[in-house]
């Protein structure tokens, strides 16, 4: 099982673009910000590959900004993955 650091499945990922594309664009879209950034394949990211998948997709521009955009702001608010706790 991951550790709390590496919570933000591929799957997640993917669903969150289903809003945008097809589950073969959802992955396209994946494999090629992956390579951008220079992640290797994994089931599981850890905080700062997030972001650097985060980044990569963004420039893709539209929609799928966005929606990087909003995967990386709540990486960022959850205190497991070393963001900065909730406000109250």
């Amino acid at each position: 099982m991951p550790d709390a650091a590496r919570l933000q499945s591929m799957d997640e990922i993917r669903h969150a673009l289903h809003a945008v594309a097809s589950d073969a664009q959802a992955r396209t879209l994946i494999d090629r910000a992956m390579r951008v950034a220079g992640i290797r394949r994994a089931k599981h990211l850890a905080a700062e590959e997030l972001l650097m998948l985060c980044a990569a997709l963004a420039a893709e521009g539209g929609h799928i900004e966005q929606i990087a955009a909003d995967l990386a702001r709540r990486a960022l608010d959850e205190p497991t993955r070393g963001g900065r706790p909730p406000r109250r």
